[in-house]
C-alpha cells in the first residue's frame, strides 16, 4: 500500500513539469514561428539590411534581450489554464 502512495510523486512532477515546459519553451516558438509565417514583406536573414529581428520582435527589435523576449510569452496565462484545465 505504501508503495501505491509513494508511485504518484513522480507522476505528479512529471507531469507538471511537463506542461510547464510545454509553456514555458513551446509557446514562444510557436509564436515566432506564427510572426514568420504571417509576415508579408520580404524576409532578410542575413547582412546589413536583416529585418528578421523586426519580423520576430515586432515594435520591440531595439530593446535589450530580455524585453525583447516578453512579448514573445504575450500569452502565457492563457496557455497555462488551458493545460490546467
Amino acid at each position: 500500500m505504501s508503495s501505491d502512495k509513494s508511485s504518484i510523486y513522480p507522476k505528479l512532477i512529471g507531469s507538471g513539469l511537463s506542461g510547464f515546459l510545454e509553456v514555458g519553451l513551446f509557446h514562444p516558438f510557436d509564436t515566432i514561428s506564427k510572426r514568420i509565417m504571417s509576415n508579408e514583406n520580404k524576409m532578410i536573414i542575413f547582412g546589413k539590411k536583416s529585418n528578421i529581428s523586426e519580423i520576430i520582435f515586432n515594435t520591440c527589435n531595439k530593446t535589450p534581450l530580455i524585453t525583447r523576449c516578453i512579448p514573445l510569452i504575450n500569452g502565457i496565462g492563457f496557455a497555462m489554464m488551458h493545460r490546467c484545465n
